[in-house]
């Protein structure tokens, strides 16, 4: 019977024991006021923020040790075949770039050393209102001419101005003309003149009626007389 009894007495002191524990468990826990007692609201977590346009960039970017700063091409069919047309189109591209390169450098010889400025100083005054200046041109059918022009504007301030005009070569033998506007002297409306005399020696004529070019009549026609 004694080994009964101390079974009997070793259990009952460690339920003994442990009742203290669990009674202290229970008590803090009931003890413990719960947040909504507190008033304290649960804040939920923040929402991760949007990646930027760099981040995306730098997402899609190759590792630092596969990055070279070189463009490959591609190995398709297409591209391999691009030397056909290259070769084709090689003849026509130098002859184009040929034709080009005087035309460049007339361009560029222009804009760096500001020749339209340039010869606006020479031609005209300060004020840009009185100028003589030189032109030129070429007609396929009649060849080179030149001539002057004499330009006087802003006369009186309201845009007055007389222009004068002379031509030699080409399609003229000689040329003469003038145009004179009074601007904005009387408002919204303006008067002009303008008058010119012109000898064209090289006009083309091509003969009156629909006859036969090849035989020349005996005795030429008188237009304002003849039918």
């Amino acid at each position: 019977m004694r080994p009964l009894v101390a079974l009997l007495v070793v259990t009952a002191t460690e339920l003994a024991a442990a009742e203290p524990t669990a009674l202290a468990t229970d008590v803090s826990a009931s003890t413990t006021p719960s947040s909504d007692a507190l008033g304290v609201v649960a804040v939920p977590p923040k929402p991760a923020p949007h990646p930027t346009h760099v981040e995306l960039s730098l997402a899609e970017a190759p590792p630092a040790n596969q990055a070279h700063g070189m463009v490959v091409e591609d190995d398709s069919t297409g591209t391999a075949l691009i030397w056909i047309p290259r070769v084709l189109l090689y003849i026509p591209r130098l002859v184009v770039w040929t034709v080009a390169q005087p035309i460049r450098g007339a361009v560029y010889v222009y804009e760096k050393y500001d020749l339209g400025g340039r010869f606006t100083d020479a031609t005209f005054t300060d004020d840009r209102t009185f100028g003589i200046y030189p032109v030129a041109g070429y007609d396929s059918n009649f060849g080179a001419s030149v001539g002057a022009r004499l330009l006087y504007k802003d006369i009186l301030g309201a845009g007055e101005r007389i222009k004068l005009s002379a031509d030699w070569g080409g399609q003229f033998r000689y040329g003469v003309g003038a145009n004179v506007s009074t601007g904005k002297r009387f408002g919204p409306i303006s008067f002009g003149f303008d008058s010119s005399y012109e000898r064209r020696p090289r006009e083309k004529f091509w003969g009156i009626g629909d006859g036969p070019l090849e035989v020349m009549p005996s005795t030429l026609i008188d237009p304002s007389v003849d039918d």
